[in-house]
Formats: structure tokens, sequence, C-alpha cells
């Protein structure tokens, strides 16, 4: 079985859920504007529709965590645990098969691959060589529409 099979969107749903409520604080928004009740408005929409915010949420979630200054360890590992949602980390390799795709075609074709490659090229953990190749094809998607 597949990383892509054994994450499910109500699985993913839940990881959004909880990750939002642990890196943003999200007392002062109006219950309209909270991030799941957009995303429910994209689920009305339909299941692609939504398949695609969840994917581009959870990457803007991954650059949040790791500019913020809380702890993504055990702690963090135990809430979403609990909570019955994935951890970081398999949510991590899921995203990263996701961006698989793009990286093997060489060329980015959606607005959704160039929010998921934009957030990858912000990884400190990339070395120079694959930040400009990254940082190139983000510039053909946006440059050469």
């Amino acid at each position: 079985m597949t990383r892509e099979t054994t994450l499910s969107y109500e699985s993913l749903r839940l990881f959004v859920s909880m990750m939002f409520e642990y890196l943003v604080d999200l007392r002062g928004l109006d219950p309209e504007d909270h991030p799941m009740a957009l995303l429910a408005v994209q689920e009305q929409r339909g299941r692609s529709v939504a398949t695609r915010s969840l994917t581009t949420a959870i990457s803007e979630l991954f650059v949040m965590l790791k500019i913020s200054k809380k702890a993504c360890g055990e702690e963090l590992d135990l809430l979403l645990a609990e909570a019955g949602a994935p951890s970081v980390a398999l949510v991590g390799a899921w995203l990263s098969k996701k961006n698989r795709k793009v990286l093997k075609r060489g060329h980015i074709e959606t607005d959704g691959e160039f929010e998921k490659i934009s957030a990858l090229r912000d990884d400190p953990a990339l070395g120079e060589g694959e930040r400009e190749t990254l940082q190139l094809m983000l510039d053909q998607y946006e440059f050469g529409k």
C-alpha cells in the first residue's frame, strides 16, 4: 500500500485542522473566516477543488511550521496521534511524493503545483543548486504564462 492510499482526505483534513489550532492564534477570527470554514466552502464546490485547497493548506502549514518558534517533535506528534491525525513526518512524505511528480516532469502546470513548489523552494534544508532549479521552474511558470 502506498502513502497516497494510506492518507485519506478525512485524515489530511484532521491534520490541517489540528495544525491550524497548534500554529495559529485563531481566537479573533470571525467564524466564517476560519480556515476550516473556508475549506468547507471548497468542499461544497467539489471533492477535487477541496483536495487542491487542502494540499495547498498543507504546503503552507509546513512553511509556517518551519518558521514557527513552536516545537515540532514528540509533543506535536502526540497531540496529532491523540486526535487520530497522521504525524508531521507522514504528511511530509505524502506531500513530497506529490512534489516528486512535478520535479520529474521538470515544469509546473497548475497554480496548485506553483504553490507547492514555492513552499518546497523555501525549505532551509535545500542546497543552493536545488533552490536555483526550483526558482527557474517557478519563474518559467509565473512569467511564461
